[in-house]
């Protein structure tokens, strides 16, 4: 009967890379950043990792689709480090093989780690994945009226979603008065408020009283 892990791992030690747009940096740098004050804050040395786990979820503008050159990034000889991907939960596997490894047995401390760059392909958003460094400068992902003008292709189901308003957002943006963002309210500005703290955030700026 499973017992599940609970009372038997603890994260004793974490670390985040400077967030923006680091074009003076790889990706090994940030991987090294985040490590580096991860060790700091576990007061532990490198030596005393068992095993890792790294996440990349967009191998192909990232740093390859093997946990090699995260090993050598990071200096981590002589124990496993496994690459995973799941994409936007890619994250979350990484934490979870270094978990089960802690509450298994088979190591003491385990390492989860993971890292992103993709500001590297030259513009902003996710690109497509089957296409890696040689994506265009513009994303032609979109609805299936900006991809066929006339309509051609569409279903009648299609074409009904489309005149319907939560369906079709651009004319009602137009029209509706734009968000006050200096006015944030509920959990959103709680989070932002938080999340802004930390010096290695990716906008410290307030936007509004929590």
């Amino acid at each position: 009967m499973a017992t599940g892990i609970r009372d038997k791992v603890a994260i004793i030690g974490m670390g985040c890379s400077r967030f923006g747009e680091r074009w003076d940096i790889g990706t090994p740098e940030l991987l090294s950043e985040a490590f580096e004050e991860a060790l700091a804050d576990a007061s532990i040395e490198r030596k005393q990792i068992n095993a890792a786990w790294y996440g990349s979820g967009m191998d192909g503008i990232n740093v390859g689709n093997s946990s090699i050159p995260a090993a050598m990034a990071l200096r981590l000889e002589g124990i496993p480090v496994s690459r995973v991907e799941n994409m936007c939960a890619t994250a979350t596997e990484a934490l979870r093989g270094a978990t089960y490894a802690v509450a298994s047995g088979a190591v003491h401390i385990a390492l989860a780690i993971g890292a992103e760059k993709l500001k590297d392909t030259g513009y902003g958003g996710l690109p497509s994945p089957f296409k890696g460094t040689l994506n265009d400068m513009w994303m032609p992902l979109g609805t299936a009226r900006r991809l066929c003008p006339a309509g051609r292709g569409l279903s009648d189901q299609t074409r009904h979603f489309e005149r319907r308003p939560q369906a079709c957002h651009r004319p009602r943006v137009m029209e509706e008065p734009p968000e006050r963002h200096d006015q944030p309210q509920g959990p959103p500005s709680k989070s932002h408020h938080h999340g802004a703290d930390p010096e290695c955030a990716h906008d410290c700026r307030a936007i509004g009283p929590v």
